[in-house]
């Protein structure tokens, strides 16, 4: 399973590197008020999140972690509505999951793990993010370097936890800010 993430992020970085273009996002409508209060939130499976499209499931390829009965978790590619559905490299890895209480931060550092595969010990998650309304622990960080363009993003609240990349999403400060926006509302789309 770590195989094909270190694969998916060398592979990022390469294409990044190749042809230093940085993909469009599509601004990100702004997160409402959560309907579910803190604790008792849980993880869906939309199609539609933060205006990216679900591509696939990838339930095969990573692993969540451990969950107990009545814990879902999400583990999928979206892609920006203009990238073609079989450009695998453009695509965003989403992996949440719900968390009981009092775990969803180590539930938040195993899906990074996931996510990264081979290069979590290289990367660094620093800079933290508005969490928007669902509040909790929100990290953004590139994953090697700001110039290979991958920005990962992670949460975790009192019941979720979650990492998402963004491939090709550029090299400066104001792009990890974009990102932000476009990470918080995918979240918000994804924990109900």
């Amino acid at each position: 399973m770590r195989r094909a993430s270190a694969r998916l992020a060398a592979a990022l970085a390469g294409a990044a590197l190749l042809t230093g273009c940085v993909m469009e996002y599509p601004d990100p409508p702004d997160p409402a008020q959560p309907t579910s209060p803190p604790g008792e939130r849980k993880v869906s499976r939309p199609k539609e999140a933060g205006g990216l499209v679900r591509v696939r499931f990838a339930d095969e390829d990573y692993d969540p972690g451990p969950l107990t009965s009545g814990q879902k978790a999400l583990i999928a590619t979206y892609r920006v509505p203009s990238v073609d559905p079989d450009d695998t490299l453009h695509h965003s890895l989403v992996l949440a999951a719900d968390a009981a209480p009092g775990q969803a931060e180590e539930r938040r550092l195993h899906l990074v793990g996931q996510a990264l595969g081979d290069l979590s010990s290289t990367t660094t998650l620093d800079q933290e993010v508005a969490p928007g309304p669902l509040g909790g622990k929100t990290l953004c960080g590139w994953t090697l370097t700001p110039e290979d363009g991958e920005i990962l993003c992670s949460w975790s609240d009192g019941s979720t936890a979650g990492a998402i990349t963004f491939p090709s999403a550029g090299a400066q400060e104001d792009d990890l800010v974009e990102i932000a926006r476009t990470f918080a509302a995918m979240r918000h789309d994804i924990v109900r």
